[in-house]
């Protein structure tokens, strides 16, 4: 799959980018509220260098783009898994934590039937066991994508856990949480952002969270900005929660601090001072849209 950002050829710049390796990454927390637990946490790449990345002929705007579409070929996939590998050592060495981290992976290392084996040699080389790994497929992937599904079953049955990300961002395929054995299903932020505007956003949330726990399936809701969102998602059973309400990205050595602050808080109210000028909500509101 291309795309085309303002006229860049986020081929050539994927591939250049890959072949530099000058990016830091960050780690955002997916917390359970409800039994005061970091439960793993998103690989996200993080900041890039101006001056290094004109080194190797990239503009920001060109690695914001690459970032935003996932354009950026398997090599750079299997960088992330790497520097996320390093990140989880230096946490179980440093700090006594075991977490679980997710990578988010792009079409080309979906439907590249040597990405599995190459994951897996990444893992050996860092000593590392496959159940801290969860790769992220995103749904607008699955749906454009006629060979994706094949894709993550070879994830799949190469040990691999699979979290089905970004759904309901775009032609959603309820399909694919019966045809797919994943677990976890994460939400767009862009369902969360609409629970403070909308009482059908709030219904269909509710009816989206008992469908999962119907199915047996953990239920991630992704964009929890704000203390209503937080509290709306809690009362409805929506279990596993990330977004900048609860942190933003971290960098590695700030996630055990993140994870000692919040399992010794209460976590209803983890962050009082946020909640000033946001609007109530209530798991059972049923006030017309505004």
């Amino acid at each position: 799959m291309k795309y085309d950002c303002a006229g860049i050829n986020v081929t050539e710049s994927a591939a250049r980018l890959a072949n530099s390796g000058d990016f830091e990454l960050q780690l955002q927390p997916v917390i359970k509220p409800d039994e005061r637990r970091l439960i793993s946490a998103e690989a996200i790449v993080g900041s890039f260098d101006p001056e290094r990345l004109q080194e190797h002929g990239i503009t920001v705007d060109e690695m914001a783009c690459l970032v935003k579409h996932r354009a950026l070929g398997r090599d750079f996939d299997l960088q992330v898994l790497d520097k996320a590998l390093a990140a989880v050592q230096r946490l179980k060495r440093n700090h006594g934590i075991e977490l679980p981290v997710s990578i988010n992976l792009g079409v080309d290392s979906v439907l590249n039937p040597d990405f599995p084996g190459r994951a897996w040699r990444t893992l050996e080389r860092a000593g590392i066991e496959s159940h801290f790994v969860q790769f992220e497929v995103s749904e607008i992937t699955l749906s454009s994508e006629a060979d994706a599904k094949a894709g993550v079953f070879r994830l799949l049955d190469s040990g691999f856990a699979v979290i089905i990300d970004e759904f309901i961002a775009g032609d959603s395929d309820f399909g694919a949480l019966v045809s797919l054995p994943v677990r976890t299903i994460k939400i767009d932020p862009s369902v969360s952002y609409e629970l403070t505007r909308f009482e059908t956003a709030r219904r269909f949330m509710r009816a989206l969270s008992m469908l999962a726990q119907s199915m047996g399936k953990q239920l991630v809701a992704d964009g929890v900005d704000n203390y209503q969102q937080f509290m709306f998602l809690q009362a409805i059973g929506c279990g596993y929660l990330q977004g900048r309400y609860l942190t933003a990205p971290l960098e590695t050595h700030k996630v055990a601090d993140f994870a000692r602050r919040f399992m010794l808080s209460n976590a209803s109210d983890r962050f009082a001072e946020n909640r000033t000028g946001v609007r109530g909500l209530n798991a059972g509101d049923d006030r017309r849209e505004k």
